[in-house]
């Protein structure tokens, strides 16, 4: 698989399975960090490590409705390795759904298998091009899950070279889609 950066494509996966909410953004370094290299010298160093940590910070990035009480449990930065891909194409509903399907269990094994030689094309593109991502993992426990019926996002003032997100989703009433930007930064479903 070759990675979809093109520019400023970032994604946000979202699955809600009964209280648990998981969020994950993917979003080329450049749009985070500023660049897409290695940290170069001491200050390149610390402007990563800076954006790395501003884009753990859910509770700045991410507003959920009020009436769903949803407390974030983590958020994680995703190693940028085989699995990052497949987080980002398998979301918790699918796991969900494999430990209850037996029968779907050779062909999701099948699938892995896939993933991983996809990858290693992946790697070959990252290595030719020098593309990189970021990738992060937020994770919510709400109380009242039928509340959840909307996310709005500070995303565009925190990361001003990220011009829209891609969301994509899998809730309780079906899967939803929408584009984020700096003008429209709230989904409803």
């Amino acid at each position: 698989m070759l990675s979809n950066n093109c520019g400023d494509a970032s994604g946000l996966s979202l699955a809600q399975d009964q209280q648990q909410l998981v969020l994950e953004l993917l979003a080329p370094a450049a749009d985070i960090v500023g660049f897409e290299h290695a940290p170069a010298d001491d200050a390149e160093q610390a402007q990563l490590t800076a954006a790395l940590s501003r884009v753990q910070q859910a509770d700045t990035l991410f507003s959920l409705p009020e009436a769903a009480a949803c407390r974030l449990i983590d958020s994680q930065l995703v190693e940028e390795d085989a699995h990052a891909h497949e987080l980002d194409e398998h979301t918790v509903a699918d796991h969900h759904d494999h430990a209850h399907e037996g029968a779907d269990e050779h062909a999701h094994h099948g699938s892995e298998h896939a993933a991983d030689h996809e990858h290693h094309e992946h790697h070959e593109h990252h290595d030719e091009h020098g593309h990189n991502d970021v990738l992060v993992q937020y994770r919510y426990q709400c109380r009242q899950p039928q509340a959840l019926n909307s996310l709005s996002t500070s995303l565009f003032e925190q990361f001003p070279s990220l011009t829209r997100v891609e969301l994509q989703g899998i809730v309780p009433a079906g899967q939803i889609a929408g584009t984020l930007t700096a003008e429209q930064p709230a989904f409803s479903w």
